[in-house]
């Protein structure tokens, strides 16, 4: 069949719909071959894939997959390299037929080519770009991590590797050059896919587990033979300079690897456990920005109040919340806002996430006896205009930082509290005295990460009894009459879920709320007055998204549970 024949019908609706004429689709036609010219209507905007995918259904009676639901067995019957090439994936099988989702399913070449490689009948469907890519990052990760594994096993004498590694006969050069740099690779480029912020690699008595932390969770990804586990943990030691024959001593180190995905900074650390040398490995991508305050996800009040607090010249701005709920992202988004030609910005952090140009960053070493006290010390001699403080974690490091602040600085710090109001109560028990802290704090952000529903799969249910007196646990007394629920998809990985949200609690500290400080009122009436006088808690933003359907209950139980479901339902 010409070319043409075959694109005929799809050409005249096109024209028919005043999509385009067809003598611009004809010379786009002839510019482009058979497997690219579906994808060369979307990129020269004549239509979306959408529109396309509903088209090509009506003129070909090809259907469309959402690849909700995929079999990741099947990447066996199609190489790796030929899904890639031909941007397509199989999804599902019946006997002797394979269906595969295509982003162009009119391709008969491709359709031929993984016929014989499969050597069964082919079904095409329609499916995305975007979600084909995506299963085929999914379900060959995998696959080639298995493959990677199984060359290792097959190609090396791994018995005498490790004899001569315990003994410290082997080379660098060997362990660089092995095949075990492969299964690291892919490994690496399999949590990157992921967006994975963390890589455990853990050694149990015959083998090694390797897990992923993605949106906050851990997730298992596959167990490893203890051999080659003992041959990556050599190679993330080589690559991040560390002793490969220390095996008794914690150890960290970071290396910066260049990926498809942009530079990657790898934080590694490394400690002996009773099975041997569990690593954990942070993921940081340079190639992306770091977030703007108007990107953060707060509400227009909460903006305004954002912009009032940095608008300040003087006083302490804390931001708080547990490890890993995004507090240095907040820091980092407000240091970019202030990061103008006169403002001397220093940084004292532990470590330094990410680099921003104009802004003096310190690194903290306790090897030597540099902390955030000392750092802070240095800091006020450099004729700053702000400071930023990665933690206050002590007394001395509070006192000094409380003093900046009274004596003209603008300073900026985290603390490990449930709420705002928690961090003045934190500082007091440190034996900071009340009216420091009444001279000093201008304002407090508590913040909280929900991992927010996959809107491919999530689904809409009535509550059930168990959510009307969890509900009502929350102070909800009005009825409701839908939730969603997580389901679970090729999207989002079958999770359920899909990236995350932050909630905020932002108190200004007004006069009445500098009165309670200096008068030493307990914790609750704080609070209490700082919502009267409108704070928004973290509690009520939750239940706000779980009502818009963005996140579900079981995520707002874990989320607000450490702020005390007892508070009324102000907050």
């Amino acid at each position: 069949m010409l070319l043409n024949e075959k694109y005929a019908n799809l050409i005249h609706v096109l024209e028919e719909r005043g999509i385009a004429k067809e003598k611009q689709l004809k010379k786009l036609l002839f510019l482009n071959s058979d497997e690219s010219f579906l994808r060369s209507l979307v990129d020269n905007k004549y239509v979306t894939e959408e529109q396309l995918i509903q088209i090509v259904d009506e003129c070909y009676g090809i259907p469309y997959t959402d690849l909700s639901n995929i079999d990741i067995e099947l990447c066996k019957y199609i190489p790796y390299s030929s899904a890639k090439m031909h941007n397509l994936v199989p999804f599902k099988r019946s006997g002797d037929i394979l269906y595969v989702a295509m982003e162009n399913p009119l391709d008969r070449y491709a359709i031929e080519d993984i016929r014989i490689l499969s050597s069964m009948d082919i079904v095409p469907y329609i499916a995305l770009r975007r979600d084909i890519e995506r299963a085929i990052d999914i379900i060959y990760g995998n696959w080639n991590l298995a493959k990677a594994i199984t060359d290792y096993q097959s190609g090396l004498d791994n018995l005498s590797m490790k004899f001569r590694e315990e003994k410290g006969l082997i080379s660098e050069h060997e362990l660089l050059s092995a095949p075990v740099v492969k299964i690291f690779d892919v490994l690496l480029n399999q949590g990157i896919e992921s967006n994975a912020s963390d890589m455990h690699l853990e050694p149990f008595d015959g083998h090694g587990r390797v897990r992923f932390r993605i949106d906050g969770e851990i997730y298992n990804i596959m167990e490893i033979p203890k051999d080659i586990y003992d041959a990556l943990i050599s190679r993330i030691k080589i690559l991040a300079n560390l002793d490969i024959a220390e095996q008794r001593q914690p150890q960290d180190g970071r290396v910066l690897m260049p990926t498809n995905q942009g530079d990657i900074d790898i934080r590694i650390s490394i400690t002996p456990t009773i099975f041997g040398e569990k690593a954990v490995l942070r993921l940081l991508n340079k190639s992306k920005s770091f977030l703007t305050k108007d990107k953060l996800g707060l509400s227009k009040s909460q903006m305004d109040k954002l912009t009032l607090l940095l608008g300040n010249k003087r006083g302490i701005v804390l931001v708080s919340g547990p490890t890993g709920c995004g507090k240095t992202t907040t820091l980092y988004a407000m240091l970019r806002e202030l990061n103008i030609g006169n403002n001397n910005i220093i940084t004292i952090e532990d470590p330094v996430e990410y680099t921003i140009y104009g802004v003096n960053q310190m690194q903290v070493n306790r090897k030597v006896g540099f902390g955030f006290a000392e750092g802070l010390r240095a800091a006020l001699r450099q004729d700053p205009d702000i400071i930023m403080v990665g933690e206050i974690r002590d007394k001395e490091t509070a006192e000094i930082a409380i003093r900046a602040a009274i004596t003209g600085h603008l300073v900026f710090s985290t603390l490990h509290t449930n709420d705002a109001v928690g961090s003045i109560i934190r500082l007091i028990d440190m034996g900071i005295e009340s009216y420091l802290l009444g001279a000093s704090i201008v304002g407090i952000i508590s913040q909280r990460l929900l991992k927010v529903l996959c809107p491919k799969c999530k689904k809409r249910t009535t509550p059930s009894l168990q959510d009307i007196k969890l509900l009502s646990v929350l102070g909800v007394d009005e009825e409701i009459y839908s939730l969603y629920r997580p389901m679970g998809c090729n999207y989002c990985n079958f999770k359920g879920y899909k990236g995350r949200t932050a909630v905020f609690e932002i108190l200004i500290v007004t006069r009445d709320i500098k009165y309670a400080i200096l008068e030493g009122t307990d914790e609750d009436t704080i609070k209490n007055l700082a919502v009267n006088l409108g704070m928004k808690t973290i509690k009520e933003q939750c239940l706000e998204l779980l009502f818009q359907g963005i996140t579900d209950i079981s995520e707002v139980l874990r989320t607000i549970y450490s702020n005390d479901l007892m508070y009324n339902k102000g907050g």
